[in-house]
């Protein structure tokens, strides 16, 4: 069974480092109501060049994903996420 929860974390990739640099500055901050901490991945070998993966962590389980990124893409274009939701 599936309960599509969000799992309390969320990977984002910024397109450029800048936009990433912008979301870390805050560190910890609140999201939705909720106080999440930011903190970069290191970097993949087949991101792009200037690409910036965030982890995420402190997502609640009612979130939004769509609320959630429109959040993420107020510091810059956002390439991709993971949203990771249970899957039992």
């Amino acid at each position: 069974q599936y309960t599509l929860k969000p799992r309390g974390f969320v990977y984002v990739t910024f397109y450029s480092s800048g936009s990433a640099e912008a979301a870390l500055r805050k560190g910890s901050c609140k999201v939705m109501g909720t106080d999440v901490e930011i903190s970069e991945v290191k970097r993949m070998s087949n991101t792009v060049t200037n690409a910036k993966r965030l982890y995420i962590r402190g997502i609640p389980c009612d979130s939004n994903e769509e609320e959630l990124m429109k959040y993420f893409e107020s510091f810059g274009k956002v390439v991709t996420h993971i949203f990771p939701r249970d899957k039992n």
